[in-house]
């Protein structure tokens, strides 16, 4: 009878802990699927709005300023479908073209993309780097997505003010990145999903309400495809973090 008990008392444990899952992700994926929806709704209002006063009987400079507006609006849509293309293919195991890449040339174009967002924010940048790096080897447009991806989260995470100092540290084997800020930080509870799929933390959302969750797990996917590492360091809620990225130096 004993032995029914316990038997009954852990099918059940094992049904609530699946259905609590089940409820978990569909929770995770309508959240998802609203924070797409608002990305994609607000860039497209504002290439609406520029068709509109397209129309209208405007100034050279006006002219030039919607467009500007316009051509903004069609960036943010391509960072959102670069992250859904990059997520649905980098989950799968796809081919990867490998060649000898400047890590600091990367680094250099993804300082350059976000230059708007770094003087908006009175950021302030510091590069430690040797005059010469050796190359590493990468597919270089996926190591561009995961670079652009931290840097913009190292930014978007860090009050006005702040500072955000990058980092090469080299051995042997490996061509190590770091990317330290004084932003938001990570707590010891959030430092263990940060990499999981749709995982945003409290204080991430509170930061940046338009995350989506994937930023990091794709990055991940990415690096261990390369054989590399990725990894972070945080001594908590408004600390600041430091994020790794290490890749194997060409021979």
């Amino acid at each position: 009878m004993t032995i029914l008990i316990i038997s009954i008392v852990v099918i059940i444990a094992i049904i609530f802990i699946f259905w609590r899952r089940q409820v978990e992700i569909e929770r995770a994926q309508e959240e998802f699927v609203s924070v797409i929806t608002h990305k994609f709704r607000t860039p497209l209002t504002g290439v609406k709005w520029a068709i509109e006063m397209l129309r209208n009987n405007i100034t050279e400079q006006q002219k030039q300023d919607i467009l500007a507006s316009m051509e903004n609006s069609n960036q943010r849509l391509m960072e959102i479908v670069d992250l859904m293309v990059g997520f649905a293919q980098f989950d799968k195991h796809l081919d990867y073209a490998y060649e000898a890449t400047s890590f600091r040339e990367i680094v250099d174009s993804a300082l350059q993309k976000y230059g708007d967002q770094i003087r908006a924010k009175n950021v302030n940048f510091h590069i430690n780097s040797a005059a010469s790096l050796p190359l590493v080897i990468t597919d270089k447009r996926k190591i561009q997505f995961v670079i652009d991806m931290l840097i913009d989260n190292a930014i978007k995470y860090t009050s006005a003010g702040g500072v955000i100092t990058i980092s090469f540290l080299q051995n042997k084997k490996y061509l190590t990145l770091s990317i330290q800020d004084t932003g938001i930080g990570i707590s010891r509870a959030d430092g263990k999903h940060v990499f999981k799929k749709f995982y945003r933390s409290h204080n991430a959302k509170l930061a940046h309400t338009e995350g989506m969750g994937l930023g990091l797990y794709t990055a991940r996917s990415i690096v261990k495809k390369h054989h590399g590492h990725i990894w972070f360091n945080s001594k908590g809620v408004g600390k600041g973090s430091t994020f790794y990225v290490a890749l194997k130096i060409k021979n």
